[in-house]
This record gives C-alpha cells, sequence and structure tokens, in this order.
C-alpha cells in the first residue's frame, strides 16, 4: 500500500491548504457526529495541521493531539490559535507511551 510522506515538507505544504470537501463537508460531519465534547479528554490521532483539534477545544474539550511528522506538529505550534492549550506530540500513533491507561474519554483519528 503506498501512503503519503508527510515528513517531506513539500508534500506537507500541498496538504495544508484544505479541499473545500474538508472544510465544508468532512469535518463539520465527523464534528456532529462527536455531539457535546465539552469537558472530554480527546485524543486527536494523526492531527495534521490541527484543525480538529482546535476545533474541538474550542467546544471545550481538553485536547492531546499526536502525529507522526515533525512538520504537521511544527505547523500546529505555529498557526493554532489553541496551541498553548493543546498539548501536541511527535509520536506515532502506536507508541502512545507518554499517555496514562483509559486517560481519554474519546479517540478521533479522522482521514488518518
Amino acid at each position: 500500500m503506498k501512503t503519503t510522506d508527510y515528513k517531506n515538507k513539500k508534500v506537507v505544504d500541498k496538504y495544508f491548504r484544505k479541499t473545500l470537501a474538508a472544510e465544508y463537508i468532512n469535518y463539520p460531519a465527523f464534528l456532529r457526529t462527536l455531539s457535546d465534547v465539552k469537558g472530554k479528554k480527546i485524543l486527536d490521532l494523526g492531527c495534521g495541521a490541527g484543525w480538529l483539534a482546535n476545533r474541538l477545544h474550542e467546544r471545550g474539550a481538553r485536547v492531546s493531539a499526536v502525529d507522526s511528522s515533525p512538520n504537521w506538529i511544527k505547523i500546529c505550534n505555529a498557526t493554532n490559535s489553541c496551541s498553548g492549550k493543546i498539548r501536541y506530540k511527535l509520536s506515532d500513533a502506536d507508541d502512545l507511551g507518554d499517555f496514562r491507561k483509559n486517560e481519554f474519554d474519546v479517540v478521533t483519528a479522522n482521514m488518518v
């Protein structure tokens, strides 16, 4: 199976520009499925540019977000208005040893 190389800055720059489908269909639909997240602890796996993590935080969730690409984590910390309140971590989804077992109420992996 071919995978996208998000460690490549050119690839990340391309995907940083969200498509209309992501902006107006995928993300809003995904958020509707989660319903009320206020006060919940959420882990966003494969957070990419952090768009979903930000929206979840704005809705009252306590959010941690991980991605395996240093470029995405750098973008998260540099561009997201909630970045000081969201815990971004460079990590693969199969290496979550920094988090306690059962630490989260919800784990998302949107478009991963």
